[in-house]
């Protein structure tokens, strides 16, 4: 499973389509507060020691965690024209999945795989 397919199963339970049908203003407040807490989480990602040549390694420092990303340059993961822009693509879809509750090590190892 990679991070995509991780993120929309969290759509796909059922305890969320249960709410959603059920309260619609509620999931859509929920959809915004995870939003707001996903600027927050972009906003204290600190990268580091950032190595580029046929995978992009780098360290990813949040709330006192310090965890090593290795993905390949060939990933359907990687998108953008320069290394700080595939960089930046990286962090953001890092602070989604610490968004919906995933933890560093995991979103390492789905952008890995």
């Amino acid at each position: 499973m990679n991070i995509f397919e991780k993120i929309k199963s969290y759509f796909k339970k059922p305890a969320f389509a249960a709410e959603f049908n059920k309260n619609e203003k509620a999931v859509k407040e929920s959809a915004i507060q995870v939003f707001q807490n996903y600027l927050k989480i972009k906003a204290d990602l600190q990268i580091s020691d950032v190595r580029f040549d046929e995978k992009i390694s780098f360290k990813v420092q949040y709330q006192g965690s310090i965890v090593p990303f290795s993905i390949s340059s060939n990933s359907g993961v990687i998108s953008g024209n320069t290394t700080e822009e595939k960089i930046s693509n990286i962090l953001e879809l890092i602070a989604v999945g610490l968004s919906f509750d995933l933890n560093l090590v995991e979103i390492s190892q789905l952008l890995r795989d």
